[in-house]
């Protein structure tokens, strides 16, 4: 711990550059080893991307390259229902998309529990400290202490149900709510 800082201050600071390089839930989704070479910088399109442009693009590199693979994935966008008649992006989402969010507050609510049985910490800390390395949070507008207690509402739910793997050993002490 630095000097003058609390950990809580130093945990935010990481939640703040974690949130800004993208490290939100990213390492969770299991890769099929036939898609293992590629480089995934995120779960969310991009910002701007018009669905026009990009089959625009695959169409020019299919016809540049000669290469049928980049209007194999144009027929595939058009036949999934991701690009609509229009040449737009539909609002579909594809089979695995609904699992992302849920298996994403899975993996965190795990290392939650690890954290507390491993270090004997508070659910509180762990929560921190979770929210911290993931970049947790819902929205930009999202405060680090929401996110916090986001996660240990979820930890809570979770444990009522009897869901994960551990059980977390100091939930109620001091410190710990």
């Amino acid at each position: 711990m630095t000097r003058g800082k609390s950990r809580l201050e130093e945990l935010r600071e990481r939640w703040e550059r974690n949130r800004q390089r993208g490290y939100v839930r990213g390492h969770i989704i299991n890769i099929p080893s036939d898609m293992a070479d590629m480089r995934y910088r995120g779960l969310e399109r991009p910002q701007g991307l018009r669905a026009i442009d990009f089959v625009q693009e695959l169409e020019r590199l299919a016809l540049e390259w000669g290469d049928p693979r980049f209007a194999d994935a144009v027929r595939a966008l058009r036949e999934l229902g991701i690009v609509n008649e229009r040449g737009g992006f539909s609002r579909n989402r594809g089979p695995h998309a609904t699992s992302l969010e849920a298996s994403a507050m899975d993996y965190a609510i795990t290392r939650v529990y690890d954290l507390i049985n491993e270090r004997n910490i508070s659910e509180r800390e762990a929560c921190a400290m979770i929210a911290a390395d993931l970049g947790w949070g819902a929205t930009r507008t999202t405060s680090f202490e929401s996110a916090i207690d986001h996660l240990r509402q979820a930890s809570g739910q979770a444990r009522r149900r009897g869901k994960g793997t551990a059980r977390p050993t100091r939930v109620g002490t001091p410190g710990g709510r």
